[in-house]
């Protein structure tokens, strides 16, 4: 709930639940006007970016009838969302779905290997960010990723960073793997991605023991490959 703000190049992972429509999305936005949110990747929850409505009387003082309009969510990265990739929706007080709330969704990437990638417009629900493309005058140039090779160079980088930054916080945390990386093996901490993994009872464990379903060498893809 904002007027303004801008909230660029942050990390969030497994925010709430894995299944909803907008509480416990990665990126929540309501009651808010003229927010920009860009260059964030978001890490699983029941959705990417989620949207709602507004708060107040519309029938009374107009400052405090808040609108979710004007915002802008561009360039963010979508990672392995529960229940959708983005969503928008009204509630009893706004709508903020109307191309004249302007509410604009740019050039987001969503990656879906095991998440779901269907987009929810109002009342319906579109397969993917690429029928969002079609069906929203707001919303331009999002793209589905479903594979890891898939991705551009810079999410690509984009992603293993901010992988990196959770491993090193996940190694101060009380119970969590000791676990430390300067470069992040992908394929290696890819279950971290679920919240149903995020259950550690073990300390000091080398990454490579810690997911002993991963047959390769730790850092690399079963072919070889390593970003």
């Amino acid at each position: 709930i904002s007027r303004g703000c801008h909230y660029i190049n942050n990390i969030s992972f497994a925010n709430g639940g894995t299944i909803g429509t907008f509480y416990g999305a990665a990126l929540t936005v309501s009651s808010s006007q003229n927010v920009v949110a860009e260059n964030n990747v978001l890490f699983g929850g029941c959705g990417g970016i989620g949207i709602c409505g507004g708060r107040g009387d519309a029938n009374g003082p107009e400052w405090d009838y808040q609108r979710t309009m004007n915002n802008l969510f561009r360039d963010n990265l979508i990672v392995e969302p529960g229940s959708f990739s983005m969503s928008i929706i009204a509630n009893a007080e706004y709508d903020p779905v109307p191309i004249a709330s302007n509410n604009r969704f740019i050039d987001n990437t969503t990656l879906a290997v095991n998440g779901k990638e269907q987009v929810i417009l109002g009342n319906d629900t579109l397969a993917d960010p690429l029928e969002f493309n079609q069906k929203y005058a707001n919303a331009s140039g999002n793209k589905l990723v479903r594979n890891l090779a898939d991705l551009d160079s810079t999410n690509r980088n984009r992603l293993n960073e901010s992988l990196a930054k959770i491993l090193n916080v996940l190694h101060f945390a009380e119970g969590g793997p000791q676990l430390q990386f300067s470069n992040v093996e992908l394929k290696s901490i890819w279950p971290l991605g679920v919240m149903e993994n995020l259950r550690f009872e073990h300390k000091n464990i080398p990454a490579h023991e810690y997911f002993p379903q991963l047959d390769q060498e730790p850092g690399k893809f079963a072919d070889g490959d390593k970003f």
